[in-house]
């Protein structure tokens, strides 16, 4: 938490992140391969949907914001590579990378 430089009530997020990366490397032993993790506290950019972010009706937005990536979410499959972020705005959500 401390080189993600992430916030203490992040913490339950840097443990479930922990967790699944040990539960991957236990399933890559028995032959099971699965997507590699993303590291807590990575920067990386994310496309918002316009609706989400319209201010001015006829001005067109940039569509990426930066977020921060705080491991895997825990209500989407190890398969569907899906990750708790926090944009700009210091929501979180979870999202799909592909």
């Amino acid at each position: 938490m401390d080189t993600a430089k992430a916030e203490t009530y992040l913490c339950p997020l840097a443990l479930r992140g922990a967790a699944e990366h040990r539960f991957r490397e236990q399933l890559a032993s028995l032959g099971v391969r699965l997507p590699r993790l993303i590291p807590f506290g990575s920067q990386g950019m994310a496309r918002c949907k316009r609706w989400h972010h319209v201010r001015n009706k006829d001005v067109w937005q940039h569509p990426m914001q930066k977020v921060t990536i705080y491991g895997p979410a825990d209500d989407m499959s190890p398969t569907s590579n899906g990750y708790y972020v926090e944009c700009a705005l210091k929501s979180c959500d979870s999202t799909t990378f592909t």
